[in-house]
């Protein structure tokens, strides 16, 4: 697996950045959100309304990126995906007919789309999602030093 990510660098940097940019945006628009909150309660209005525009800003461009993440996530994968049909069908087209009926047909379907089917489900997948706990756990202790 680790193969597939190092082949298709540019794919996976764009995926982990985009997480990145998402999870640093949804942590500082909490932070700002307690601005929002703590100028509410001083009835300051004026700086409500600007951590609150602040604050919706930082929603929508926050989804932008979690559009832009969706995207990219899925490109890369189905590359890596692609890469590793390209590697399991290569081997074949090199060895005799007679080697080939070794195996059925359901071997080889199974090959192509069952064990690329858990990759996606239970590898790539997986990765993306360890990196986004791990990012959303180093951003959040931040926030909370910030805060104290």
């Amino acid at each position: 697996m680790v193969k597939y990510l190092k082949e298709f660098k540019f794919e996976n940097f764009m995926v982990f950045l985009l997480i990145t940019i998402d999870i640093a945006l949804a942590v500082l628009s909490s932070v700002f959100l307690a601005n929002v909150l703590n100028s509410l309660i001083a009835k300051e209005m004026n700086q409500f309304f600007l951590w609150l525009a602040i604050d919706i800003i930082l929603w929508m461009v926050d989804s932008f990126v979690q559009g832009a993440r969706d995207v990219w996530k899925e490109i890369a994968i189905q590359k890596q995906l692609n890469a590793v049909r390209r590697d399991i069908i290569e081997p074949l087209t090199e060895i005799s007919y007679s080697d080939f009926e070794k195996n059925s047909k359901e071997d080889y379907n199974s090959w192509l789309n069952n064990d690329t089917k858990l990759l996606y489900d239970n590898g790539f997948h997986q990765i993306y999602f360890v990196y986004t706990g791990i990012v959303a756990m180093l951003f959040s202790g931040i926030a909370i030093i910030f805060f104290h």
